[in-house]
Formats: C-alpha cells, structure tokens, sequence
C-alpha cells in the first residue's frame, strides 16, 4: 500500500492535510495510473462531502509554508496520541522488505543480507 496523495505532495499546502492523503494500492498510485485522479476525486467527495476535491484543488498553490504553520503542523503531530510513546527494540526481528526496484541502490547491510541471502 501507498500514501496516495489526490494533490501531488510538491504542493506544500495540502501536504499535510488529512484529506489529501489516504491509502492506495502500488498500481493505482504509480503510472500509467497515476492515483486515478478521477475517481480519487469522486472518492473525496462521498466520504467528506462535495465539493471537497475542488476545495482541495483550490488550496494546493504552489508556495513556501509559513513558519508559523510549520510550527503549528510540527505541534499537531506531536500532541497526537501514541507519539513519542514506544521506541523500536532493535532486538525484534527486521521486517523483511521487497527487493527494490532499482537493485543498484544501496540497501542498509542488515536489508540486504535478509533479501538476497543464499540458500
């Protein structure tokens, strides 16, 4: 799964908004697909109402945030519950990932090792 944004995150204004970003299997969201902006917009509309796509469209301008915003999102998401509250153990097991799509990266050693062990 992906975060599909229906606004492209280089618009700064709808980054965070919650609205903007739900999630969106790997096939919608890349090309040929490219987040389906139909019916994502369609989507927007029922669950929040209509004419929220447009509303959404009509914030994502192209600009710097502010520094008071940036302050306000920053407190936001450290005031939600369960931040800041558990710390991985580095003891647990790695989740395993896919192999990459561009093998050429360089992956950290300990998820290169458990992708592309000899058996």
């Amino acid at each position: 799964m992906d975060a599909g944004h229906f606004k492209s995150r280089i618009f700064e204004n709808t980054l965070f908004d919650e609205k903007n970003v739900h999630a969106q299997c790997k096939g919608c969201n890349m090309p040929p697909n490219n987040g389906r902006p139909l019916e994502y917009s369609q989507f927007l509309d029922a669950k929040y109402g209509h004419g929220t796509a447009v509303a959404i469209n009509g914030r994502a301008r192209r600009r710097k945030l502010e520094r008071a915003e940036l302050v306000d999102i920053i407190a936001k998401y450290s005031d939600a519950e369960g931040v800041g509250e558990a710390k991985p153990n580095r003891t647990d097991p790695l989740p395993v990932p896919s192999p990459p799509l561009f093998p050429s990266r360089s992956l950290p050693k300990e998820y290169h090792d458990r992708i592309y062990r000899k058996t």
